[in-house]
């Protein structure tokens, strides 16, 4: 038996995807603002699906059918302004959308198939705040969805140092509000991706070192996998880091934006501004984060993260020509 697909509503996703702490939040508000996007969401079901698909514990028919009815839903709910978020403390929150009226007027507005006509004739796009999913890209392209990503890395060094202060060398199988998909591995709870990576996090290393073993296995993987695309994938992927977007706030937006075919609006320059853009990083910051790393951690994970910098200081892995 075949599940069935029906025909997506959403002509185009975009995903904005990366490791945990890469800035990814930030540039879903931003490229939220620009022309015909919708106000960001959280693609759960994506990374909850993907690594499914993968350890072949969700056939991909289902998956897909699945998929399509959620964002079939979602978009549909959107118009309606059902299940919208209006947290005004959450990123995802519409009161921070430059579109807050329209979801106000949307309250009001009529369910039916004139809901389903609106979708096709305005065209929206909606961008998707996801985690991992260039680690689990195989899987997501067997969804045979269109889409379009925007991936994000940043310093090893400086992220290591975000996760380590989130408490995410410690945290999974312990805190009830980490929601990534868990397993269980020599009597050890850890996230699915240690399944994947070949991270194999053992007791004997503390938390700094986790962190380090999970960034840097996250990022080998998430590379390998970009370069072994074939051109067609590839060309649906843009490449930017957290200190391109922060740093060089509007510059990278303009290749974003060209990449999306969506234009920058002056709520972008408003957006830009209220997030205090563009920042000048901290290097001394940086050299801070890597003294206490060192002063922290064994050689061999030291010596790890250090080889990753280098790496990633070198074209951003080598990715960008």
């Amino acid at each position: 038996m075949h599940y069935h697909s029906l025909k997506l509503l959403l002509k185009k996703i975009i995903l904005i995807d990366g490791i945990s702490r890469t800035g990814k939040l930030l540039t879903g508000s931003l490229v939220s603002s620009f022309k015909n996007s919708e106000h960001l969401e959280f693609g759960t079901n994506f990374e909850h699906f993907c690594p499914g698909i993968y350890f072949k514990k969700i056939d991909k028919h289902y998956a897909k059918s699945y998929i399509t009815n959620y964002l079939n839903e979602l978009i549909y709910n959107k118009y309606l302004s059902r299940n919208v978020n209006f947290r005004p403390t959450d990123r995802t929150g519409v009161p921070n959308s430059i579109s807050l009226n329209t979801y106000k007027k949307r309250l009001k507005a009529k369910e039916g198939d004139g809901i389903v006509k609106l979708i096709n004739k305005q065209n929206k796009q909606v961008p998707f705040i996801t985690h991992d999913l260039l680690i689990n890209i195989n899987a997501l392209n067997e969804l045979d969805i269109n889409y379009q990503m925007i991936q994000i890395f940043r310093n090893p060094i400086n992220l290591v140092m975000s996760w380590y202060k989130r408490g995410l060398g410690s945290r999974y199988g312990k805190d009830q509000r980490m929601f990534t998909l868990l397993i269980n591995k020599k009597d050890n709870i850890y996230p699915w991706y240690d399944q994947i990576s070949g991270i194999n996090n053992n007791k004997n290393a503390n938390e700094l070192e986790r962190c380090i073993n999970y960034v840097y296995y996250l990022t080998k993987k998430s590379i390998v996998n970009y370069k072994n695309l074939n051109s067609r994938y590839k060309k649906k992927i843009f490449i930017s880091t957290y200190e391109s977007i922060v740093g060089n706030t509007l510059e990278e937006l303009k290749k974003i934006s060209k990449f999306l075919n969506l234009k920058i609006t002056n709520s972008t320059l408003k957006f830009i501004k209220k997030e205090k853009c563009p920042k000048q990083l901290d290097k001394d910051k940086l050299e801070q984060n890597r003294k206490y790393i060192k002063l922290k951690v064994k050689k061999i994970f030291y010596d790890r993260i250090i080889s990753l910098e280098n790496e990633f200081n070198n074209k951003i892995y080598n990715i960008l020509k």
